[in-house]
């Protein structure tokens, strides 16, 4: 694998910003400033991360959540210019990297779910599951190619987000934000596009990444930074900061929403670890200084349990962060070659991510609120869909286009005018108006 490629400064659009004394950014930490600045990043504030419709303003947010995974991402980044294995297994130069790995893997942090849809990944089931069912149905009559219809039965937040980052954050063409290769190849988690999906040539963790409208997008990010069919390595660290951050932050939300108590969790930990002697032994300088941090806490008598689930949060996060850099050198070779199929935190048998996942899934997902909530986003999504496409697809209406047109954004209208050639929303083709 070519290092050096893969910190690509190229973009779809030569870039019209002059470096200088004016402008003292590299090209990596103007991506990161594109993204800041952008309207889709905002967006994700009122979008779910767990808890759906949420008013509390301690509960995460999707940007709230995002924010967390670009700080992780970060810390992730300079970890491994520190690491002397990395540095000299890539050959790269220490000096330059401080500007380049911690900002790509920052930025690809931060928009990581920027193309999630309301009410996360139980929205994106909905979605799929709408079109299938849609599909189904009208097939015969929307003259729309099969390589097409996978956007939409096999929708998922990345591939969206690989659009908004690439095409729908409009500014002057269809170019998106126009981020660098190095950025872009390092935001795609699943970099599969619909041709490598249909030749069945995958392991069992790949989705569609890459819509059939991206396509040529994608070739060029693939041949500039020679990752052939690979993920680009930084995409394995991003994907590290947000598991971690989705396990400890979930966890602490459920604090947060009176689920329960420190002691009750932290009964939970002790009590499992009971169970299982060899998980004790591999956690025991865990729990040893953990323990030592609550009586710490304890002794100073501040006994409020917030301060306990800051301090465990603080530990276990450095904890992870240590474990993933030590991970990922371990299994450099393979993730070189594309052999590396598993995560560097979820897809490994790390007893403590395993115990706090169970504990997440039985004391926090579970929960009827959650449940309940997600129902009621289902009827959401699906009502609205339902809405747009039978006014202006299925039984086109001058009079429902004339109410329904303009909730769509003005960004979005370009976007289409860009791709099909045509300023009427109306008369574009099908697999544009679904879109």
């Amino acid at each position: 694998m070519d290092w050096k490629k893969l910190l690509s400064e190229k973009r779809m659009r030569p870039t019209t910003r002059s470096p200088g004394p004016k402008d003292l950014r590299n090209e990596f930490e103007s991506d990161l400033g594109r993204v800041v600045y952008s309207p889709a990043l905002r967006r994700m504030h009122d979008k779910t991360q767990v808890f759906p419709l949420e008013t509390d303003d301690n509960i995460h947010t999707r940007l709230t959540h995002s924010l967390e995974v670009q700080s992780l991402a970060y810390s992730l980044g300079i970890d491994l210019c520190f690491n002397t294995d990395f540095l000299s297994h890539t050959n790269l130069n220490q000096d330059d990297l401080f500007r380049e790995i911690p900002t790509i893997l920052s930025t690809a942090g931060l928009c990581h779910d920027i193309g999630n849809p309301p009410f996360g990944h139980y929205g994106e089931e909905v979605i799929c599951k709408y079109f299938t069912i849609f599909f189904e149905k009208h097939r015969n009559k929307l003259n729309i190619i099969d390589d097409q219809i996978l956007d939409f039965t096999k929708f998922n937040g990345n591939a969206q987000g690989f659009r908004i980052l690439t095409k729908l954050q409009v500014l002057q063409d269809d170019c998106g934000l126009n981020l660098t290769f190095a950025t872009l190849s390092a935001f795609l988690k699943y970099p599969v596009s619909y041709k490598k999906y249909n030749s069945k040539q995958l392991n069992s963790r790949s989705k569609i990444g890459v819509y059939y409208s991206e396509e040529k997008i994608f070739d060029s990010i693939i041949q500039e930074t020679d990752l052939c069919n690979r993920r680009n390595p930084f995409s394995f660290l991003m994907e590290a900061a947000d598991d971690i951050c989705n396990i400890v932050m979930d966890i602490e939300d459920g604090f947060n929403k009176d689920y329960y108590s420190f002691e009750y969790f932290y009964s939970f930990l002790l009590a499992r670890l009971r169970k299982e002697p060899n998980l004790l032994n591999s956690l025991k300088k865990y729990l040893e200084i953990l323990s030592n941090k609550i009586n710490e806490i304890k002794s100073r008598k501040v006994n409020l349990e917030v301060t306990f689930f800051v301090n465990w949060r603080i530990f276990t996060i450095q904890y992870f962060v240590n474990y993933t850099i030590s991970y990922f050198i371990k299994n450099i070779d393979d993730i070189e070659r594309g052999t590396f199929n598993g995560e560097l935190i979820n897809g490994n048998d790390e007893p403590l991510i395993r115990l706090l996942k169970e504990f997440r899934y039985d004391k926090v997902f579970a929960n009827r609120e959650i449940v309940t909530r997600e129902l009621n986003g289902e009827n959401i999504i699906n009502g609205l869909l339902e809405i747009f496409i039978d006014g202006l697809l299925l039984n086109k209406s001058e009079q429902k286009a004339k109410r329904l047109i303009p909730i769509i954004s003005n960004s979005i209208k370009q976007v289409i005018a860009i791709e099909s050639g045509n300023n009427d929303p109306m008369n574009v083709c099908n697999y544009y108006l679904l879109r």
